[in-house]
């Protein structure tokens, strides 16, 4: 085992030295200061918290515990989100796993070499999420969390809860193998990835709601899961002056326990590793007397729609996260700011909350219609660039798929505005009015940064640090989309107030000329991106020179 851990090391080094790994590594440690960025951003606001302060006085370990584990709790959640998305390609599809299983290898080895490898990954990430915040909070304290302490902390976490879920993907593989195991761990990826985008949210965006959170765990002495309360006690007593023989022993248990029940699930993870290599059942069963369209604009289209059915942890991520991100943004984001504008004429708050939160999810659904134009594409770019298909045509199949997203927190909005807004029939057909231009002009421009050819290109090695810096333009972009909404914010509040260009004309011209000029302004600016979307698109798929 220990050599095959070595191998690993050395592949490692290795890959770093060429030039796609170190993008692959750039793009890493630029995800991974994102993490400390956001942590260490919550910890500042922690430690100017003044009830965080106030529980300087009477510090206990108990508190100290709790501090420690609340902290804790968002690795916790991120160990199970990495585990379950990327364990199963550890266990089943590795590369070098076929000459593992052939060579004279021991199955209970390979199997805690892999363990091992993904638990160590993991506990660099959770330790770049909690170190930060742990610091600041224990500053604020006046506890003392050191990063070996940590450290051992992370791995604490991480040995166990990998080992646990590898257990699980063992066993679902081996007896629930198929449509059904694939289903299963979508449905459980899905859950973790939505609990952590959360998280991120929350400690993002409403970081002081977040700090009042910590405080009242603090103060309440809350109680973990034993994953938790092991690190946790131990980082209590490491900052207040020694860890105990019986933390210490508790705290190495788990891993160990986790390594024999690894070490006897071994056989029956080569038997999986085997049924995971056969042909895998379709999620969908296909409509036999259903035939294919002859126009290659709705092929490419239902062929996107297939290929988005065929990966339901990718939809349901989409359509989940999508309502988590409109419901924070109903409660806080949005409304708190556009609930205190009272220079609007009556009943038109509620359209601009609409319009507000759609673009606001659009934030979370852009980048992925944006990464699977093209970069997704990689290995069936060598048939879209034979085939006698016109460059528009391919765009708009895709674009029709991208749209169909990027219209669903529309719905979401909606039903928000009908719930919490007060928003009525006449609001929502105004906010239904407006919203189709919205969508035509956020579709356009995901097809325009995606298709950017010196970003965008596919290949079989994504260039990670370009598609970030993708996402970071369309991010930028779309916030600019925000532009014409506060030109029609203008202009009604200016006809309440008996100013500007419409003061002469009723409530519903007024509106309906708002209206006219958003959409005329966002369909020429729609043209003139999926215009250039075409051009970009075209030379990538040009031979290359």
């Amino acid at each position: 085992m220990l050599r095959l851990l070595a191998a690993d090391l050395r592949a490692l080094v290795n890959v770093v030295g060429r030039r796609e790994g170190r993008r692959s590594a750039t793009a890493t440690l630029v995800s991974l200061g994102f993490l400390l960025a956001v942590s260490w951003l919550f910890g500042q606001v922690l430690a100017m918290t003044p009830e965080v302060a106030e529980l300087r006085h009477g510090l206990d370990a108990d508190r100290a515990r709790a501090a420690a584990g609340t902290l804790l709790m968002p690795a916790l959640v991120m160990t199970l989100w990495f585990s379950f998305g990327g364990g199963a390609r550890q266990l089943f599809e590795a590369p070098t796993l076929g000459l593992w299983w052939t060579a004279p290898l021991s199955s209970r080895a390979i199997t805690l070499a892999l363990w091992l490898r993904f638990a160590t990954i993991v506990a660099v990430w959770c330790t770049a999420l909690t170190t930060p915040a742990l610091s600041s909070l224990g500053g604020a304290l006046g506890l003392r969390f050191g990063l070996p302490a940590l450290a051992a902390a992370a791995l604490c976490l991480t040995l166990p809860t990998v080992a646990f879920v590898f257990a699980v993907q063992i066993l679902v593989q081996r007896y629930l193998f198929g449509r059904r195991a694939r289903l299963v761990m979508a449905g459980i990826t899905t859950v973790g990835s939505l609990a952590f985008s959360a998280i991120l949210i929350v400690g993002g965006l409403a970081q002081r709601d977040a700090a009042m959170a910590v405080v009242f765990a603090i103060r309440g002495r809350a109680v973990f899961p034993w994953l938790i309360e092991a690190p946790a006690r131990l980082l209590a007593e490491d900052a207040l002056g020694g860890v105990s023989a019986t933390t210490a022993l508790l705290a190495a248990a788990t891993p160990l326990l986790a390594a024999v029940v690894l070490a006897l699930l071994g056989p029956l993870h080569r038997l999986a590793w085997e049924i995971a290599g056969e042909a895998p059942e379709s999620l969908g069963r296909r409509r036999r007397n259903r035939p294919w369209p002859t126009s290659a604009q709705a092929a490419v289209f239902r062929k996107e729609l297939a290929q988005l059915l065929h990966q339901p942890g990718q939809l349901l991520g989409i359509l989940f996260s999508t309502l988590i991100v409109v419901v924070l943004g109903a409660s806080r984001f949005v409304g708190d700011h556009l609930d205190d504008a009272r220079e609007l004429p009556n009943g038109m708050r509620p359209v601009f909350m609409m319009l507000g939160l759609w673009l606001f999810a659009q934030l979370t659904v852009a980048p992925g219609c944006m990464v699977r134009l093209v970069v997704v594409d990689g290995r069936q770019w060598p048939l879209y660039m034979s085939a006698p298909v016109r460059t528009g045509a391919l765009l708009l199949g895709k674009l029709r798929a991208a749209a169909l997203l990027q219209a669903w927190p529309a719905l979401v909005a909606v039903l928000i505005g009908a719930t919490e807004l007060g928003a009525g029939p006449a609001q929502i057909g105004l906010f239904l009015w407006i919203v189709p231009a919205g969508i035509a002009w956020t579709t356009a421009l995901t097809g325009f940064v995606g298709t950017i050819p010196p970003l965008m290109r596919p290949a079989e090695d994504r260039n990670h640090l370009a598609v970030l810096l993708g996402v970071a333009i369309l991010l930028l972009s779309l916030q600019l989309t925000a532009l014409p909404g506060i030109w029609a914010w203008r202009a009604l509040a200016d006809w309440q107030a008996g100013e500007g260009p419409f003061a002469t004309l009723s409530l519903a011209s007024a509106t309906t000329v708002v209206v006219a000029v958003l959409w005329g302004v966002l369909l020429l600016l729609s043209a003139l991106a999926f215009g250039v979307a075409r051009l970009q698109l075209a030379r990538l798929r040009a031979p290359e020179r």
